[in-house]
């Protein structure tokens, strides 16, 4: 891994702003220059300068701290949803694909069910009907996430359950979910860490959109979503209280699709061909 980080610039780029984003997530308390929430009426839509790199918004918030702790919310979302995406489409994909027959038919309608409706939409609709806050997003993400990690899961699982390493393990009486989890899963697993990094960057836009139409983390807790959307009635006069959650979201998203594409790129075998 680090000697494919090492050869590809662009993942390796990526990467480090990943991990800068991370630490700067973790240690926010510790590096945010003023308290995201404090209002003050003297700095109204500040533009930036040495004593707020990234300006003020229209109640005189440091707009860098919120752009800080608000990568907290979104990293946050985009890791567990993902996490608990791809647990749950694994396991119904894998299950699905070695048993075959009617549980194969019922998983698969269920799969198709769930990404027949726009994933944007369908999470709109249970935010709408639960609470608002962190969780509820992340459940909404979640529910319509997994559907595709099932689909990718179930088609591997049907490409190697009956190759030759398969056919041992049952010779030597291992059960069926032994051979799942403990043959198949294992040589399906980077692919699945691939889709799990590139699903990350859209969970992470998702939940930009959802807090963007009031659906997500509620104010006055910062995310990167309510910011653009507290303040695009500014962006002709503070144009930089759109501009900078708004580089925050589109660099994050970059980073992920681009690592997601080189891990794809350096684990999948056919295309080293």
């Amino acid at each position: 891994m680090i000697n494919f980080l090492k050869k590809n610039k662009t993942a390796s780029i990526s990467a480090l702003i990943i991990a800068a984003l991370v630490l700067m997530a973790v240690l926010a308390n510790v590096i945010s220059p003023y308290n995201p929430l404090r209002i003050n009426l003297d700095a109204l839509r500040l533009p930036p300068s040495w004593g707020h790199w990234m300006g003020t918004d229209n109640m005189g918030r440091d707009v860098l701290s919120r752009v800080i702790y608000g990568a907290r919310v979104s990293l946050l979302v985009g890791f567990f949803s993902a996490l608990v995406s791809m647990i749950i489409g694994v396991v119904i994909g894998t299950v699905g694909g070695y048993a075959g027959g009617i549980v194969d038919s019922a998983t698969t309608a269920l799969t198709d069910m769930v990404m027949a409706f726009p994933s944007l939409l369908l999470a709109i609709g249970i935010t709408v009907v639960l609470p608002p806050g962190i969780y509820t997003v992340m459940l909404a993400l979640s529910v319509v996430g997994w559907a595709s990690f099932a689909r990718l899961a179930r088609g591997m699982v049907l490409s190697m359950k009956e190759q030759q390493f398969v056919e041992a393990a049952r010779a030597s009486g291992s059960g069926p979910f032994r051979i799942m989890f403990r043959h198949i899963l294992p040589n399906c697993l980077p692919l699945i860490i691939v889709a799990g990094s590139l699903k990350i960057g859209s969970f992470i836009l998702a939940e930009s959109a959802l807090s963007f139409l009031g659906l997500g983390v509620q104010p006055p807790a910062p995310t990167w979503g309510s910011m653009v959307s507290l303040s695009r009635d500014y962006i002709l006069s503070a144009p930089w209280t759109v501009v900078f959650p708004g580089l925050a979201i589109a660099l994050t998203v970059l980073s992920f699709n681009i690592l997601g594409d080189s891990l794809r790129d350096w684990l999948d075998p056919r295309l080293k061909i």
